[in-house]
């Protein structure tokens, strides 16, 4: 699945298709993709010209890739940064921060990680990130992952994980079925997935992709490097179905 920046037809940030919330007296506008069948997760876009909000705790993990315009966030330490168009940002939950400004956003977002969970890990740590964290495309990759080498900024017990993951090529040789959805921001190379009714899409550097959870589909690339959100993962008593 594609998730265009404005919306199915370029009509997804506008009434009827969007949904209109008050910020601070502020419009914005926000339009879901993909809704969980089994929980609050979900992928989508939302924009607001000048949208801000007071310091408060989040209550579930948000990725977010800015495709337009600028935001400066604030968080309870004094720690402030503004991000532009082009930039990945990993809100996780329990973070006290504000949404000091908009400058004319638009963005592609995830949000999981609504339930409470025993302990989350990130970046070289065992402990949930406390503040934003800007997702760097060129980060290393140590790890090796899946016909790849990736880099993990966050992972929950839930599964939920958050990352940079490159191949130098993959080609699958047979569908397979996703066990969770996932997020795909394309940062270079390409990516064509295939659906076995013979369609197909092909996925270029600063696009976005969703695959849902459930979905079959064929991978195939050259090298490609893409940040990843994994998320929606299937109910245990479904996996052991499987």
């Amino acid at each position: 699945m594609r998730l265009a920046p404005d919306g199915p037809d370029g009509k997804g940030l506008s009434e009827p298709l969007a949904k209109v919330s008050l910020y601070s007296g502020e419009k914005a506008f926000s339009y879901r993709y993909y809704q969980s069948p089994n929980s609050k997760e979900s992928a989508g876009i939302w924009a607001s010209k000048s949208a801000h909000s007071p310091m408060g705790k989040t209550k579930n993990t948000e990725v977010f890739y800015l495709t337009a315009g600028r935001v400066t966030l604030l968080d309870k330490s004094g720690r402030e940064e503004t991000f532009k168009a082009g930039d990945a940002v990993l809100l996780p939950r329990g973070l006290e921060f504000s949404w000091k400004r908009s400058e004319d956003v638009k963005e592609i977002f995830a949000v999981f990680d609504f339930d409470p969970v025993a302990k989350d890990s990130a970046t070289g740590s065992t402990d949930a990130p406390t503040t934003f964290v800007k997702l760097d495309p060129n980060v290393a990759l140590t790890t090796p992952a899946l016909g790849g080498h990736e880099y993990s900024y966050y992972s929950s017990p839930s599964h939920a994980s958050v990352g940079v993951w490159e191949t130098n090529g993959v080609e699958s040789k047979k569908f397979g079925v996703a066990k969770h959805t996932e997020l795909m921001i394309i940062i270079s190379g390409a990516v064509t997935l295939s659906s076995p009714d013979g369609t197909s899409q092909t996925f270029k550097a600063g696009e976005v992709a969703l695959e849902p959870r459930g979905a079959q589909s064929k991978w195939s690339s050259g090298k490609i490097r893409k940040f990843y959100v994994t998320f929606d993962y299937e109910p245990a008593s479904e996996s052991a179905r499987n």
